[in-house]
């Protein structure tokens, strides 16, 4: 059982749960059925989206094109399509949580924000 420990949460159109643990995060989050979904990621895989997005503004489809090939090069789970932008949602909902990115909704769209 891994060890782990609540960072924060994020609403968008669900709620997203961070949490810490010993290898990384794990982005939880409910639908409207009720049903839990869950997805781990590794320190190195966060720590590489904070370096390749910067302090830049992001939507979630920007940010996968731009993180596609180093996906594809570092054997991410997903490194290309709709599971890869949910996978990128999910890297951006963890710099949230951590206070290294802020967003707004815009329309039918959340636009993230990195900082330092």
């Amino acid at each position: 059982m891994m060890e782990a420990s609540e960072i924060g949460r994020v609403q968008l159109r669900n709620e997203y749960r961070v949490d810490k643990v010993p290898s990384g995060f794990v982005v939880s989050s409910v639908n409207t059925k009720g049903e839990i979904f869950s997805q781990l990621f590794q320190q190195c895989v966060v720590d590489t989206c904070i370096s390749v997005l910067g302090e830049r503004e992001w939507k979630v489809d920007e940010a996968a094109f731009e993180l596609a090939g180093v996906a594809e090069g570092e054997g991410w789970p997903f490194s290309y399509g709709y599971k890869l932008k949910f996978f990128v949602q999910g890297l951006l909902v963890i710099l949230v949580a951590l206070g290294r990115a802020d967003y707004e909704k815009v329309g039918r769209a959340f636009i993230y924000r990195g900082h330092a």
